[in-house]
């Protein structure tokens, strides 16, 4: 899977949880992925506004071999080409916004330049090729239902807000501590996981990307302060099956670098969950929240 570029390995990662959540950690090694329709946010990885719907469509509605055709006949870059005889009847014209086109142009011209033009139509059925046989939109539907992600926040400290948003349940709230480097390394099938930062930007359009699957990396504005790194994992298997989440195999030995516990827990807590890591042998320490301590006024 093709993402946006992943972020320092040591850049530090938080995952806010609760107790719960944890021991499933410690006791599955797995991490949970959840499809991305089952957050709370209905704009997650939505394709624009609904009222735009039929004209991110619209350019789409002929099939991709069509598509692929009129890109090679009309819009090879860097090489002239003389149009396949079976094609050359048939004119197709094909609408994108001047970024879009920008994107793409620069996208072809890199594959003829790396590769050779003879390597374009391959590579553009590569990225089309869905298109071919399956409705636009039925396309986006199964892309959706087929993509799992796990989220987490990016920051060198603890966050009070996350703490609230995602221990608001409970008091027995826990973050698990790491780093990029850290999380891919404990994973077991990391060659199938991609990795990236949210992009927050208001302007809800979805745009013309040669990365698959990059509306899944792009929330809005209101959301800027999760500072959200995200994991993600195609999985049409689960998808057939209409799985809400999966779970992807982990080390949390190598995984986690510390436990923070919630500055809002119990004085008995802290205790409860050393003992817990220790009998499923993880050795990170378990930490108070730097947001603890008696201040003084006067």
């Amino acid at each position: 899977m093709r993402m946006p570029e992943s972020p320092p390995g040591d850049a530090i990662l938080w995952r806010y949880m609760s107790f719960s959540k944890l021991v499933a950690l410690f006791s599955q090694q797995a991490l949970y992925f959840s499809r991305c329709d089952v957050f709370d946010d209905p704009f997650e990885a939505a394709l624009g506004q609904h009222q735009d719907r039929d004209q991110l469509f619209g350019p789409f509605q002929s099939s991709a071999n069509k598509i692929v055709e009129a890109f090679i006949r009309d819009s090879v870059y860097n090489e002239a080409q003389t149009p396949p005889e079976e094609t050359s009847g048939h004119r197709i014209t094909i609408r994108f916004t001047d970024e879009q086109e920008k994107a793409l142009q620069a996208y072809m011209a890199d594959i003829v330049n790396r590769h050779g033009s003879d390597k374009l139509r391959e590579k553009l059925l590569e990225v089309y090729g869905d298109f071919a046989t399956t409705p636009v939109s039925e396309t986006f539907r199964r892309e959706l239902e087929s993509t799992f992600i796990s989220c987490w926040h990016s920051a060198p400290h603890e966050s009070e807000a996350m703490w609230r948003l995602y221990s608001k349940d409970t008091v027995e709230g826990v973050t698990v501590k790491t780093t990029v480097g850290r999380l891919m390394t404990s994973l077991e099938n990391k060659e199938k996981i991609g990795i990236g930062a949210v992009e927050y930007r208001d302007d809800y359009v979805f745009r013309f990307s040669p990365e698959t699957r990059s509306r899944f990396f792009v929330k809005r504005k209101a959301f800027e302060h999760e500072k959200e790194v995200r994991l993600a994992v195609v999985n049409y298997e689960a998808a057939a099956k209409n799985l809400k989440g999966v779970q992807m195999k982990v080390d949390p030995g190598k995984l986690i670098e510390a436990v923070v516990v919630s500055p809002y827990a119990p004085a008995w807590f802290p205790e409860v969950v050393t003992q817990t890591a220790r009998q499923f042998s993880i050795s990170a320490p378990v930490i108070p929240s730097q947001l603890i301590g008696k201040p003084f006024h006067y």
